[in-house]
């Protein structure tokens, strides 16, 4: 089984994105976690659908103690399962072949979008950062209800990045759903 290591990995994503930024997502990611009692060794598993990127579990570990700080800092539970969603997708793309084969490069990079383009991330190669190559919308769920799920939600996201078709660059739509640390990452 695949290990994600949320430190090491926010290394990775401070080394594109800000230092703040990246430290936000990250203890929005564990906030959220840690809302749904989920610890570190918490096995994501991939979402039940033929077209999904994510095809193998991965044990999600870090060493960060999630303090009352930290909780008062992300009080915002939309913000939080928002930002949350953001850094696990970013690490998930970030280690898809497909995404890393679509650029033909090891290395990606992101860069955030303006409000209105019906994504939230653009996607290019680490040392081309203004040639985009991508699009990548993020939607994070906290917890599984039956009008709040992940299939719905996917053709709520689909319809959203139609906003950006005009650029003509491939959409991916990631979804993350904290109750039962599940993942979907779809292209569209």
């Amino acid at each position: 089984m695949a290990v994600i290591n949320v430190e090491e990995s926010y290394e990775e994503i401070r080394n594109v994105l800000s230092d703040g930024y990246s430290m936000m997502m990250l203890e929005t990611f564990l906030i959220a976690m840690d809302s749904q009692n989920k610890n570190s060794g918490s096995v994501l598993i991939p979402h039940n659908d033929d077209d999904n990127l994510v095809s193998a579990e991965h044990s999600i570990v870090w060493r960060k103690v999630i303090d009352e700080r930290m909780r008062r800092s992300h009080g915002n539970d939309k913000q939080t399962t928002d930002f949350g969603a953001m850094f696990i997708s970013l690490i998930l793309i970030s280690s898809l072949d497909e995404i890393r084969s679509l650029i033909d490069y090891d290395k990606v990079s992101f860069e955030t979008s303006v409000l209105g383009t019906g994504i939230d991330f653009w996607l290019s190669k680490s040392d081309d950062p203004l040639n985009f190559a991508a699009r990548i919308e993020v939607s994070g769920i906290r917890q599984t209800a039956p009008t709040n799920n992940i299939d719905t939600r996917r053709k709520l996201k689909e319809e959203q990045v139609t906003k950006s078709d005009g650029s003509g660059l491939p959409a991916f739509v990631s979804i993350f759903e904290f109750s039962n640390v599940e993942s979907l990452i779809v292209g569209k």
